[in-house]
């Protein structure tokens, strides 16, 4: 008899990490798809699980992942957009 295939984790995020993503997009500093980007990032990272099968993201993990997607994006941003992201980057990532 084979074994069943294994439910893969459920991630969560923790309050923290999902008002920073939210504030993120919100200000438009993630588009789309660097918003889909970040998501798979996340979704990659080996967390341990509990007992229901769920892993917890952090704001650390969420503040890491997404400076670097938006850190990929900020050469291809216009002047204004890229000048509001360097005046609110230390509010939002220290």
């Amino acid at each position: 008899m084979s074994q069943p295939t294994p439910f893969p984790p459920i991630l969560e995020l923790d309050s923290r990490a999902s008002a920073l993503l939210d504030a993120l997009v919100d200000l438009g500093h993630l588009d789309e798809a660097s918003l889909e980007r970040v998501n798979q990032v996340l979704s990659s990272i080996e967390k341990p699980l509990d007992q229901h099968g769920m892993a917890a993201i952090s704001f650390e993990d969420v503040r890491r992942v997404a400076s670097m997607a938006l850190f990929e994006r900020l050469p291809h941003l216009d002047g204004d957009a890229r000048r509001m992201v360097e005046r609110e980057w230390g509010f939002l990532f220290y």
